[in-house]
């Protein structure tokens, strides 16, 4: 006869995690995104939508189950990022700090993130200053963030060949697993690098030529900040397991942008968010924690 009772202890804390996150997540959708922190009440069915969007996403399915601190960190970084849009930075700041407390680069991808979302908002341009730079070259914070990426690429070739990843400094020490001794982190359930790619690489230029030239009201281009972050990270694929790290900060954001698109007015943005949520069912690492690590040897 089965047991009836309580589930284990390390699955109600998985349990409770996952709905403490659920809770961050759908709080700062709501606030942030929908209503642009005015506080209008939100309807039943809008927080249904945004809530297949969030469970549905690879972030919180992969993230929730298979990199934990990680994950936490980047829920406590997406409230730093709608901290950061709301003008309230001393918020924000405190906020990184906590993020640390769950991973350590929490705090590098925390500032960038707030950093993309502010270099995306349409309001801290003009408040900057670079109303009149916009205007004339609308496409420069795109090449800003290219040239961070190039540069911090650069910076890690000179770190390795100068030899100071072996200095016990804080975060260099890391380079030495995730740059140098990649081959550990291989397995036969991970696809080859150029396929992962491509296919992220493939999925959103989709889903942009579906949306359109089309952004979100309010001062927050929800669009931007995922161009931003995915221009950011395409060039992390020479380092394979630095860019598989950095993909979680770019799917919290694709879980966002999905969250806006379900309850977008315009059609075409609906489409693109359904066009990326299908997507998911095609994830890999996604098929692992769900199927298990044996279900590509069954063909």
């Amino acid at each position: 006869s089965f047991k009836t009772g309580p589930p284990p202890k390390h699955d109600a804390l998985l349990l409770l995690i996952m709905v403490l996150s659920f809770l961050a997540i759908i709080f700062t959708i709501t606030r942030g995104i929908v209503n642009d922190n005015r506080g209008v009440k939100i309807e039943s069915s809008t927080i249904l939508l945004l809530s297949i969007a969030v469970v549905g996403s690879v972030f919180f399915f992969l993230g929730s189950q298979n990199a934990i601190r990680q994950f936490l960190g980047l829920v406590v970084v997406l409230l730093a990022m709608n901290a950061s849009f709301a003008k309230r930075y001393a918020t924000s700041g405190v906020l990184i700090l906590i993020a640390t407390a769950f991973h350590k680069w929490s705090f590098v991808l925390g500032v960038f993130a707030v950093f993309v979302t502010l270099l995306a908002s349409e309001q801290v341009r003009q408040s900057l200053g670079l109303r009149r730079l916009s205007n004339r070259f609308e496409y420069w914070p795109e090449i800003l963030v290219i040239a961070l990426a190039m540069s911090a690429l650069g910076a890690i070739k000179l770190i390795l060949i100068l030899g100071v990843h072996n200095l016990d400094l804080p975060l260099v020490g890391d380079l030495n697993a995730y740059v140098l001794k990649q081959v550990q982190f291989e397995a036969f359930e991970r696809p080859e690098v150029w396929i992962k790619w491509v296919s992220i690489a493939g999925i959103f230029a989709l889903s942009e030529i579906v949306a359109g030239r089309k952004n979100c009201e309010g001062g927050i281009e929800i669009p931007r900040i995922r161009r931003l972050m995915f221009l950011f990270m395409l060039p992390w694929a020479v380092f394979p397991e630095i860019g598989s790290r950095l993909l979680m900060l770019y799917w919290m954001v694709e879980m966002v942008y999905v969250a806006w698109a379900f309850v977008s007015k315009a059609r075409r943005i609906q489409v693109a968010g359904i066009v990326i949520f299908l997507s998911y069912g095609l994830a890999p690492n996604a098929l692992n924690v769900l199927l298990g690590p044996s279900w590509l040897r069954s063909f």
